[in-house]
């Protein structure tokens, strides 16, 4: 397939500054379980369509934090939940959100999450 504009450039960057360290430090796999947990709690939110019927989700972060939860909370909520897998010990929480709170220098960490939708969901 012939290269079109830079696309395919910035596609091949990211994807080398994806792969994991030669010796990948401690705080890479704590890193990666709380990803892996986040992703865990996104998908039990999303709703699912099977034969025109809407399938409605688990939704644990709603059931734990109940609705109007920030992305803070939501990624706090990872960190407990890869700690309590034995990724590292609950000791280790505020520096890890710390962390991520250097790597996402996010605007939004203390607003509610938007990407639920329907019925009384944000």
């Amino acid at each position: 397939m012939p290269r079109r504009g830079s696309v395919y450039k910035r596609l091949e960057d990211l994807e080398e500054r994806m792969q994991p360290p030669d010796t990948p430090s401690p705080d890479y796999f704590k890193l990666r379980a709380i990803l892996d947990e986040l992703a865990d709690l996104k998908r039990s939110c999303a709703v699912y369509h099977r034969a025109g019927v809407c399938i409605e989700p688990e939704n644990i972060t709603r059931k734990v934090l109940s609705p109007g939860y920030t992305h803070r909370e939501l990624h706090r909520l990872a960190c407990e939940r890869a700690s309590e897998a034995g990724a590292f010990d609950a000791g280790e929480i505020e520096r890890l959100m710390a962390m991520l709170d250097a790597i996402y220098q996010r605007s939004d960490w203390d607003e509610p999450v938007q990407w639920e939708r329907g019925g009384d969901r944000l």
